[in-house]
């Protein structure tokens, strides 16, 4: 008997390309019989039960003892720590209350739009700038 052929990498990198997927047809068996088994709860949903469970714990801002649930705990111990100056305790409240601020630029003329995002060549950016600039001259006057 001979030996099976060694597959080369071409060979291999064709056996496993993406294009060579197809999507599991009704009523056929499962691709993966051994996947996740029924029951099995998500990280997040674990997580989310943990943060809704709830325990007494001493308010650092009121100084009281609370029963309060443990993801009002960290609200508050974040609160805290930014009353004492911590600055990314406090960034992270006002993005957590007030939502991220968005770096980035939107200019409104006569109904059309341009974001920062977007590539502008230099030639509309030259008129972008121009543009604006008559705006501003026209308001300060």
């Amino acid at each position: 008997m001979s030996k099976p052929k060694k597959p080369t990498n071409n060979q291999e990198k064709k056996k496993y390309n993406i294009h060579n997927l197809k999507p599991q047809k009704a009523g056929e068996p499962s691709h993966n019989p051994n996947g996740r088994p029924k029951g099995v709860r998500n990280r997040s949903t674990i997580v989310r039960e943990w943060l809704e469970a709830t325990y007494k714990k001493v308010n650092p801002i009121t100084g009281q003892t609370e029963t309060l649930q443990i993801q009002d705990h960290l609200v508050i111990s974040l609160i805290g720590k930014a009353l004492k100056g911590d600055v990314p305790a406090f960034k992270e409240l006002m993005d957590s209350g007030h939502g991220k601020i968005i770096d980035g630029l939107d200019v409104t003329s006569k109904g059309e739009s341009i974001t920062s995002g977007e590539k502008l060549s230099p030639e509309d950016r030259r008129m972008l700038i121009d543009k604006l600039r008559s705006e501003m001259g026209s308001n300060n006057g």
